[in-house]
């Protein structure tokens, strides 16, 4: 972002809730996000999250200083988390369109027996948002940031994994990733415990650009003198964010 250079954000939310976020960082509304837009970030979490919050702002005060053809935009993934939300009052004819193409998906999904822990299924459809997203920003640089096991190269059906079968696609994937001792997420961390720990262990490797956590790029961390637990991760990320707690607003 700090280039200049536009950007896509694409979340591990829905997407008709995600352009309540959207319109917000092209400049919609107030200034200060209200509750749905907090939460059209990440449509998986009951509550508003601060961190969430701060970066709509960041992202909306960014933008304010950009012309429109390079501003960072905001695209959900998800066909999931989008109930009450109908695709024909969404303000642009091709977000109608899309949503309804997830909707759809989403009743074969569930009509033949899936559910949201159905990964193959459920980032089949992500990937059908992410080509759109695509064709629609050619040539944008796109961060793709989602929890672990979407972004694992190494895990069948993941996002990660549709995309390199597809021949690659230009995209960086930054897993989210918690603490192990975070007692306000419902998720386990499985396979990812290691890393995680690892994490909450050494801050001082971490560019802090969350309160308390941070980011890892993992670029090099493949070599032979790297520590074990990033030579793995690096086999299936670009980078991992280590957000020690989720915080609601409220």
């Amino acid at each position: 972002m700090q280039s200049g250079e536009p950007m896509v954000l694409a979340l591990e939310t829905s997407f008709a809730r995600s352009r309540l976020a959207d319109a917000y960082v092209l400049g919609d509304g107030p200034d200060d996000p209200d509750d749905e837009v907090i939460r059209s970030v990440w449509s998986w979490s009951a509550r508003p999250l601060a961190k969430n919050a701060a970066m709509l702002r960041f992202v909306r005060a960014h933008n304010s200083t950009r012309a429109p053809r390079d501003r960072v935009r905001i695209y959900g993934l998800e066909m999931y988390a989008g109930a009450g939300v109908d695709p024909n009052s969404l303000q642009h004819r091709a977000d109608r369109q899309h949503a309804r193409r997830l909707a759809a998906l989403l009743t074969t999904h569930l009509t033949g027996g899936g559910d949201h822990r159905e990964l193959a299924g459920r980032d089949g459809a992500q990937f059908v948002t992410l080509m759109e997203v695509f064709e629609r920003h050619e040539g944008t640089r796109v961060l793709l940031f989602e929890q672990t096991g979407h972004l694992d190269r190494r895990v069948p059906g993941s996002l990660a994994a549709q995309l390199v079968a597809g021949g690659g696609v230009p995209v960086r994937t930054v897993g989210a990733f918690w603490s192990a001792e975070d007692p306000t997420v419902r998720f386990p961390l499985g396979d990812y415990e290691l890393l995680s720990r690892w994490l909450d262990a050494h801050p001082e490797r971490l560019l802090p650009v969350v309160e308390g956590g941070g980011l890892l790029d993992l670029a090099g961390a493949g070599t032979t003198g790297s520590p074990a637990v990033l030579r793995e991760a690096a086999s299936a990320f670009d980078a991992v964010l280590h957000v020690p707690r989720t915080t609601p607003i409220r």
